[in-house]
């Protein structure tokens, strides 16, 4: 499989036309800043061959994938570029966007494993929720000739002159799931590519203060607190439901009031 392709105009219009329809996808802030510092790296590696691997680090609802796709939007104009995720319902929702055409834009991770992706087939691959990125690309219908030998995180890095890694570490879906900075670290370093971090703090999805964005973090977790003060400022609406039925109807009553919602789902292992 070659990934040594422009993607289309007619396809990179598309999507630029899906997001600038959609206020969920504006940038703002920080968002911003780590875009600009992905475009410099990817201007200054194209014209001197010098890789650069940028790990950009925040927290849900801190705007990783939007900093992914007005990458990928920008950069396809004049650049070789993917993006890459293990996510099926994510890259399922990115081709949807992008229609038929976007299938070699949107692609999986295991797709770049070395045996059947060149070195340095790309000029920037975007790797979006590489906490995801697994120890091995290899999987039981693999074939032999295809089996990869090295490091999933190796293999990214080596697809592209500049590998962008957006991830959260404390979403891991999937024991074998090993996507972490101290991993990206270790793999930059084994192949010689020099690496550079970015911290995205601000919570942009639910603009929550500091203290519920701590109290989720904790309730999610083996150590659940007591809600502080926020929850008494009546800003709130905290409810506990006794089935998935009875959350997806207030859900929807809420959207019909001009709300936007989202209903989500743990995905559970020991």
């Amino acid at each position: 499989m070659k990934f040594r392709h422009s993607p289309s105009k007619k396809l990179i219009d598309g999507v630029a036309r899906s997001l600038n329809g959609d206020p969920a996808w504006t940038m703002i802030d920080e968002q911003r800043l780590a875009y600009n510092l992905v475009k410099g790296h990817v201007a200054q590696a194209v014209a001197t061959g010098e890789k650069a691997a940028i790990v950009v680090v925040g927290g849900p609802g801190t705007g990783k994938s939007v900093i992914a796709v007005h990458l990928l939007v920008d950069l396809g104009r004049r650049y070789t570029i993917a993006h890459t995720t293990a996510s099926k319902a994510f890259t399922t929702n990115l081709r949807a966007i992008g229609g038929r055409a976007s299938v070699s834009l949107f692609c999986w991770n295991k797709d770049f494993a070395h045996r059947v992706t060149p070195e340095n087939s790309l000029d920037v691959l975007i790797i979006d929720e590489a906490h995801r990125v697994r120890l091995t690309s290899n999987m039981r219908w693999t074939k032999g000739e295809a089996r990869s030998t090295i490091p999933q995180a190796n293999e990214l890095i080596r697809a592209s002159r500049v590998s962008v890694l957006l991830l959260d570490e404390q979403q891991n879906v999937r024991p074998d799931e090993i996507g972490s900075v101290s991993a990206i670290e270790l793999a930059a370093q084994e192949e010689g590519v020099p690496l550079i971090r970015v911290e995205l703090d601000a919570q942009f999805r639910c603009n929550g203060c500091e203290e519920y964005i701590q109290w989720v973090n904790a309730l999610f977790s083996a150590s659940a607190v007591p809600a502080s003060g926020w929850l008494t400022e009546g800003e709130y609406d905290l409810r506990v439901m006794d089935s998935p039925e009875a959350i997806e109807k207030a859900l929807l009553a809420e959207v019909k009031r001009g709300h936007t919602g989202r209903l989500v789902a743990g995905y559970c292992w020991p």
